[in-house]
């Protein structure tokens, strides 16, 4: 069960560390990614409905010029009475100009023809206000409303019917111009234009084309031509706008932001329509589904939510895959503990996960390497303790057996000598022998029983010069030439140590380099000063030493010579390592050996 608890934190981590926070950013994004639409949706919606503005002036332009391009026809056929050849013309330009009215009086402002309502034909409309400065000489194309009145008369009462509106009003489009003769003189006026009421084909299809939006015209607030889709199918004419909104364009300012038609919310613009006279009559707007504006939103919660199962499902698998390898990783460790617990020193632990599971493994093998080792040394220690104790014991008595045969010799030496001279090197043996003894014992003490360092002011090259004035070198040498060089740093530094055991440690190096040229050569011994520390060297330019024998230099009881324990090296470092110091050698073949010591400072 502790197993699976794992693997399920395991689990959890990667939930915790992959999904939430993939969610939290999810969210922030939407949540910018919303603000930057709807923020971009407003600046977007202002261009746009700049441009329509200026789709619907040039309406407003192209009109102008359209009814401006009919003056010297009309002026002419009014010249000579051609009324009837008038109407039949302007007939086909009504038709290709899509005009809803065309309007032509006299100077007085009578009806000549009304292509619209024939019945108008004969009436007088000089009163009207557009009509009264169009027989002034005025030119004017403006946005204006009819009344039910000016609708019926026009013909277009029927056409401009808005569905649920009462008393309806039609919204136009209209120009007017004087009719001016070849003297430069009125003699007449026409007005022309086109109802805005149910006409997509118009305006608003010109919106649609150029900005790609849906646009909406209202008189006032009503909305009287538009291509907003409806819940029925058809088109948004005759909804009221938004009153809020209503409020902000009476106030003279322009609209931008969410509004709801027809079910459906869209982001919209919206402007002021002024007539001629600069009273608001009227609204031009345009907008854009919301669901189209923040698109790229829902896209991309879409891919969210996508990646959030993804990243759920991957961290499921992972949860299974690196737990259930942590586990086997664990159940090593314990193994490796259960080994340990019974003194399984030889157990090793393999992992291979390349984190810090495998570097506890590591040290694991390496604390069993390490304890089984101690535990050996401990094992080593107690035998040396043991033949301390024993070497103590055979010591003394030993000692005591070699004084009295010591005495003894002596004793014979000095009676039996001086008449048999031919005994004295027997006698001489006998006392090398006895010497070489005790210091086989002096040895096998100091080895087992380490003498603690007696610590004083030590200068290394005096204690050289007491080590090579008091060795017989030429008994050692056997009457082979030995040449002696000695390189001191004469600024040498003074070093706390125990200068007998320092002593003995050079006796032994230098009578082993000597030993080692008992044919002759050449025994170099150097001091000099380094970097907080001083360093000894002692080179012969013996034979050198074997690989084999380098292996086991400085073991204890491990000599190459006929005579002897094997211990003088080993006990040279045990005394520099209790210096805090560190012993090296080096040798090549035919050429020689150096021992270097370095002690600290």
């Amino acid at each position: 069960m502790a197993y699976k608890k794992i693997q399920y934190k395991f689990i959890w981590m990667f939930l915790l560390t992959s999904v939430f926070p993939l969610i939290i950013i999810g969210l922030v994004a939407v949540s910018l990614l919303g603000k930057m639409a709807h923020n971009q949706a407003v600046k977007d919606m202002g261009d746009d409905l700049a441009n329509s503005q200026v789709v619907y002036r040039n309406t407003g332009e192209h009109l102008k010029y359209v009814i401006h391009d009919q003056n010297r026809r009309v002026s002419t056929l009014l010249y000579e009475d051609q009324v009837d050849l008038l109407k039949n013309e302007y007939a086909k330009i009504v038709k290709n100009e899509n005009l809803d009215f065309f309007v032509v009086t006299d100077a007085k402002g009578k009806v000549l023809v009304s292509m619209s309502n024939f019945d108008l034909e004969g009436f007088n409309i000089a009163r009207t206000l557009r009509m009264r400065g169009a027989l002034k000489g005025e030119v004017f194309v403006s946005t204006e409303i009819l009344d039910t009145v000016d609708l019926d008369r026009l013909g277009l009462t029927k056409k401009a019917k808005i569905t649920g509106i009462e008393n309806t009003q039609g919204l136009v489009l209209e120009a007017a111009f004087p009719v001016i003769n070849q003297n430069e003189i009125i003699i007449g006026a026409m007005c022309g234009g086109y109802l805005l009421n149910n006409n997509n084909q118009l305006i608003i299809n010109d919106i649609a084309r150029h900005t790609g939006l849906v646009a909406s015209i209202f008189l006032k607030d009503i909305r009287v031509s538009s291509n907003v889709p409806s819940s029925d199918g058809k088109y948004a004419i005759g909804s009221v706008l938004d009153p809020a909104v209503f409020k902000v364009i009476l106030d003279g300012n322009n609209y931008s932001g969410p509004i709801k038609v027809a079910k459906d919310i869209y982001m919209a613009s919206y402007a002021p329509i002024f007539n001629n006279e600069n009273e608001l009559i009227g609204i031009l707007g345009i907008g854009m589904p919301e669901k189209r504006v923040f698109a790229l939103r829902d896209g991309l919660i879409k891919i969210f939510i996508i990646a959030v199962i993804c990243s759920a499902i991957l961290s499921l698998l992972l949860g299974f895959f690196i737990g259930g390898r942590m586990i086997r990783s664990v159940r090593k460790l314990r193994k490796g503990i259960e080994a340990f617990a019974r003194d399984d020193f030889s157990h090793r632990i393999s992992i291979k996960s390349n984190d810090e599971i495998e570097e506890l493994a590591e040290f694991f093998n390496k604390m069993m390497v390490q304890i089984h080792e101690a535990r050996n040394k401990l094992h080593e220690q107690e035998k040396m303790a043991t033949m301390g104790r024993m070497a103590a014991i055979v010591s003394h008595e030993l000692r005591n057996a070699f004084a009295e045969i010591h005495t003894s010799a002596y004793y014979l030496k000095e009676k039996v000598a001086k008449n048999f001279p031919q005994l004295e090197s027997s006698f001489r043996n006998m006392e090398s022998g006895i010497n070489s003894a005790d210091n086989i014992l002096n040895s096998l003490l100091v080895f087992s029983r380490p003498k603690k360092l007696i610590l004083g002011d030590v200068s290394v090259n005096s204690i050289i010069d007491d080590v090579l004035g008091s060795i017989n070198l030429e008994e050692i040498c056997e009457g082979n030439k030995l040449e002696i060089s000695k390189e001191f740093d004469p600024n040498i530094a003074i070093i706390k140590a125990d200068g007998m055991q320092l002593k003995q440690v050079i006796i032994n190096l230098v009578l082993n380099a000597t030993q080692a040229m008992s044919g002759g050569g050449k025994l170099v011994v150097q001091s000099k000063n380094e970097y907080k520390s001083i360093k000894l060297q002692i080179s012969d330019t013996g034979p050198g030493i074997s690989k084999e024998i380098m292996e086991n230099l400085f073991k204890p009881f491990f000599t190459t010579k006929s005579r002897g324990l094997g211990l003088g090296l080993a006990v040279c470092k045990e005394i520099i390592e209790a210096h805090k110091g560190k012993i090296k050698v080096d040798t090549e073949p035919n050429k020689g050996t150096t021992f270097t010591i370095t002690l600290p400072v």
